[in-house]
């Protein structure tokens, strides 16, 4: 009988955890970008900071799809940030901060549409999930 509800017990845990809607998988955005044939471009820059502008923890970047007519590569980098006036950390975008980008580069002479899908994992738990549609002119 004791096992029999530790067995209960155990499975109404499992089940409250994963249909608890923090567990649940991040939406789908997608970003339309148009870049040059030839040419590396940045898709995407991802950061997350303190208030002091120090960074919270390592993002981690990693491609769910590739580019089929190109080569996406993920790097650290220093980046501009855009925090808006009434954020606390708005004083951070008058210098360089921390963070990753994801570039995009086409093969020699393809013109036309590539994709790339990428999640994005924040040292916070959170997590964002992008499809890049890619124009290459």
């Amino acid at each position: 009988m004791a096992m029999h509800n530790l067995e209960l017990i155990t499975s109404a845990l499992f089940l409250s955890v994963v249909a608890h809607p923090a567990f649940a998988e991040s939406p789908l955005t997608v970003v339309e970008r148009t870049v040059v044939s030839g040419s590396e471009f940045r898709i995407g820059e991802y950061y997350q900071l303190n208030a002091d502008c120090s960074p919270v923890g390592d993002i981690t970047v990693k491609l769910l799809q590739s580019p089929k007519n190109g080569t996406a590569e993920v790097s650290d980098a220093a980046l501009v940030t855009n925090f808006p006036p009434a954020n606390q950390r708005h004083q951070c975008n008058t210098r360089k901060s921390p963070g990753v980008v994801l570039k995009y580069q086409a093969k020699d002479g393809f013109v036309g549409k590539d994709k790339i899908e990428a999640l994005i994992i924040y040292p916070t738990g959170l997590t964002q999930k992008y499809r890049y549609v890619i124009e290459v002119k």
